[in-house]
């Protein structure tokens, strides 16, 4: 309950430590001047289940048309199996919600040299890439920062995203279960899973989880020249049926329900991609 006196509180002490983070101002991305917001073009941010909740009041600001719009998106997103993918709140050259931006978003600019190269040394190793390939590898010249208080600590940043994770664990009624839940990263989750995960389940995200995979999967085959073309066009084909049969459910009104994989005839929809 996003209204909740308990929830209300929760977000406001996120609100505060948001304020200990250093504002930042960017210098061309509101004004469509030469640079239209890059960063979210080639990085879609992770965010805590506090922040996704955050996030919800921006969203309900929206019209029924943009909410159906974003929806979409999410399942477009959820489904891209490349590296580069465009954050979802992205609305022209502007964010969506930017008042309720997360953490990686606020934090983007404000990295000291030597934690962004750590950073990326550590994003190159766990996804098996070269720092080249990482989208935004190089934080942009076009942010600055307000004030001459200088980028944040690597110490206070650490500080700030171990409290956010705490409210995430306080969101659970045994604190014991959510540390297990909240230190395996299981609600630290882009935009576009956050969204799917509360409009059709987890059994719904599951399956769509497993067609991202075997797409994963078919690009690193791509990659390595050992894919079989008509293979890889046949599931190209059918993702493509799936998301048009999506889009039409969104479009008419149609419940997607907990579960998406069964078409008009009954039969299953997703297991058969592949």
């Amino acid at each position: 309950d996003t209204d909740s006196e308990n929830t209300i509180k929760k977000l406001e002490t996120l609100g505060s430590l948001y304020k200990r983070i250093p504002l930042t101002i960017c210098l061309f991305c509101p004004k469509k001047q030469s640079v239209e917001a890059d960063c979210c073009k080639h990085f879609s941010p992770p965010m805590y289940l506090i922040e996704f909740i955050h996030s919800l009041k921006e969203i309900e600001k929206l019209s029924e048309w943009e909410q159906k719009l974003l929806l979409f998106s999410c399942y477009e997103s959820y489904l891209n199996p490349s590296i580069i993918r465009p954050c979802v709140l992205l609305n022209g050259t502007l964010c969506s919600i930017y008042n309720a931006r997360p953490f990686s978003c606020r934090m983007y600019p404000s990295y000291p040299k030597k934690e962004w190269e750590k950073r990326l040394k550590k994003v190159s190793e766990d996804w098996a890439i070269s720092i080249n390939e990482i989208p935004m590898k190089d934080q942009c010249p076009n942010v600055k920062i307000e004030g001459n208080i200088g980028k944040i600590s690597t110490e206070e940043e650490n500080k700030i995203f171990r409290e956010i994770s705490d409210i995430d664990i306080s969101l659970f009624e045994n604190l014991d279960f959510g540390k297990e839940v909240v230190h395996s990263a299981s609600t630290y989750l882009s935009f576009d899973a956050h969204y799917l995960l509360m409009k059709i389940g987890p059994d719904s995200l599951e399956e769509l989880s497993d067609i991202r995979v075997m797409l994963m999967k078919e690009n690193e085959k791509i990659k390595t020249g050992k894919f079989e073309e008509n293979r890889l066009a046949i599931i190209k084909n059918q993702v493509k049926d799936l998301l048009l049969d999506i889009k039409n459910k969104i479009f008419s009104n149609e419940k997607l329900g907990d579960n998406i994989n069964e078409n008009d005839q009954g039969e299953s929809g997703i297991s058969h991609i592949g």
